[in-house]
C-alpha cells in the first residue's frame, strides 16, 4: 500500500497523512473480515501492518534507497523529499 501510494501521488506525502491512510485501509479490510465471516479479525494485525508500513514508508523515503528503486521502476518512483 505505502510503496504504490508514493508512486501514484506526485508530491511526497507527510508521515501524518500516510499513517491515517494506512490505519483507515487496514481498519475497513478488517471490518469487512467481520462482517462477511472471512479471515480472522484481530487488533494485533491493525498494529502490525499500521507499524511495517510506515517502517516501510521510513525506509523508502532515504535517499539511497529511493534512487535505488528509482532505477529499478525506470523512473516512475518519485524521490523528492519533503
Amino acid at each position: 500500500l505505502v510503496f504504490f501510494t508514493a508512486i501514484f501521488f506526485e508530491k511526497p506525502r507527510p508521515y501524518l497523512i500516510m499513517f491515517f491512510t494506512v490505519l483507515i485501509a487496514t481498519v475497513t479490510i478488517e471490518i469487512l473480515q467481520l462482517l462477511f465471516l472471512t479471515g480472522s479479525t484481530d487488533i494485533d494485525d491493525l498494529i502490525l501492518n499500521t507499524s511495517g508500513a510506515m517502517l516501510c514508508y521510513y525506509i523508502l523515503k532515504r535517499k539511497r534507497i529511493s534512487n535505488l528503486i528509482r532505477r529499478l521502476t525506470f523512473g516512475v518512483w518519485n524521490n523528492e523529499t519533503e
